[in-house]
């Protein structure tokens, strides 16, 4: 029977690691030059100059371009929230890998109808195409239990509601004006 050395009561190595670790703190595992040999890996990828689809620039931040499908009505409303918010995401997750600087940005947002979730062509690859026309289905479902054939029929309902709902305001303000 071998001897083993010395063991530590549980409660110490627990009391010990609590000390070291922030209560809810986020820990990663990897060694510093598994992450350096990784970035050094990546090539610095080329600009893009075509896409799956004819899309259109909305606009740039330092790791960021983000592009509508041309055509997309709910198109600019969606990337100008992702511009909004990408570069605040972009730092949060770049906290949690160390802080490596990845040699391939900007990275390419291409929002589009009916692509059905969001892909990319590898892990390399600098595109992330995300469907956005699940928002307008979602939107749509707040005014009536059936989706929206065209963007026209969506705005005359939308009008339609406007005006149904502000019509008593108006006969009220109508009838409270005096002549003098």
């Amino acid at each position: 029977m071998k001897k083993r050395g010395k063991r530590r009561p549980v409660r110490k190595l627990r009391a010990r690691r609590s000390k070291r670790q922030a209560p809810g703190a986020i820990r990663i595992f990897a060694k510093l030059e598994l992450g350096q040999e990784l970035a050094k890996r990546m090539t610095v990828a080329p600009p893009r100059t075509e896409f799956d689809r004819a899309v259109t620039l909305e606009g740039k931040t330092p790791h960021f371009q983000v592009y509508y499908q041309t055509g997309f009505a709910s198109g600019p409303a969606i990337t100008n929230g992702v511009l909004a918010t990408c570069e605040r995401d972009h730092s949060t997750l770049e906290g949690f890998f160390g802080n490596i600087a990845l040699p391939n940005l900007p990275m390419n947002i291409i929002v589009a109808p009916g692509i059905g979730g969001a892909y990319h062509h590898g892990c390399g690859a600098v595109d992330l195409h995300c469907d956005g026309a699940d928002l307008d289905r979602a939107v749509d479902l707040c005014y009536r239990p059936q989706p929206f054939d065209t963007d026209r029929q969506r705005v005359e309902h939308l009008f339609a509601l406007y005006e149904k709902f502000t019509a008593p305001f108006i006969a009220t303000a109508k009838k409270g004006r005096r002549k003098t």
